[in-house]
């Protein structure tokens, strides 16, 4: 595994779920400047069975990329969506 910059993690995984470990995330900044992307799928319960099957490490998860769909979606537990620019 390889570290990556969060732009060459939104290249390579748009619009999907990634779990980042080793990241460096600059506190009061909406994405994180580098990280070593762990588990990916473009599916959010395909992510979440792999999670689960995985062995618990710590680590940033997120959605890379716009959500299509509704305006008014909420996003909850410990999830959060980023953008990239």
């Amino acid at each position: 595994m390889k570290r990556l910059t969060w732009d060459e993690i939104c290249k390579q995984y748009d619009k999907e779920w990634v779990h980042l470990i080793d990241y460096d995330w600059t506190d009061g900044q909406p994405y994180p400047n580098s990280g070593i992307v762990r588990i990916h799928a473009r599916d959010r319960k395909d992510f979440d069975d792999k999670m689960l099957s995985s062995d618990p490490i710590s680590g940033a998860r997120l959605f890379v990329g716009k959500i299509e769909g509704s305006e008014d979606l909420i996003m909850m537990g410990n999830f959060m969506r980023v953008t990239c620019e």
